[in-house]
């Protein structure tokens, strides 16, 4: 069954928030937070692209161990909050993303396709009519060179 296009956009977005929502929620746990110094250490944020996560840290740790890298903590051990806008402007953000790709994929799928060939073959040739039609011999006569 061929889908029309704008149906194939609308099914694939569909399909990439919900890949967006579980790439995002993982990202805590995998993406490590930096703490700079020993001030910035009462709270850690974690999360990517944009920081959804945040947690009260009490570590108590010298000056040489800055800048501190760090992973997410048991949140039933330490106060955890989620920040709501910050989450959803990161599944939106990644939902995108991945949108892009996968219509770049499907695109470049297409021109292997026969008919993605055949469409480019047809611009080829139509573009070799225009060359040949505009082609006009060099040659010219002393009169149109003094001019």
């Amino acid at each position: 069954m061929k889908m029309k296009k704008h149906v194939r956009h609308v099914v694939l977005g569909f399909l990439m928030v919900p890949l967006a929502f579980f790439t995002v929620l993982v990202t805590p746990f995998v993406v490590k937070s930096t703490i700079p110094s020993a001030s910035a250490l009462a709270s850690a944020t974690f999360g990517y692209p944009f920081p959804f996560i945040q947690q009260k840290v009490a570590i108590f740790a010298q000056n040489t161990y800055f800048p501190l890298e760090t992973t997410m903590y048991n949140p039933l051990t330490y106060e955890t909050d989620i920040l709501t806008g910050a989450f959803i402007g990161s599944v939106v953000v990644t939902a995108l993303f991945l949108f892009a790709i996968a219509e770049a994929v499907i695109g470049v799928r297409w021109l292997w396709t026969s008919r993605g060939t055949g469409a480019v073959q047809k611009q080829i040739d139509l573009i070799k009519r225009v060359i040949m039609k505009t082609k006009q011999p060099i040659t010219q006569t002393k009169k149109q060179m003094d001019i």
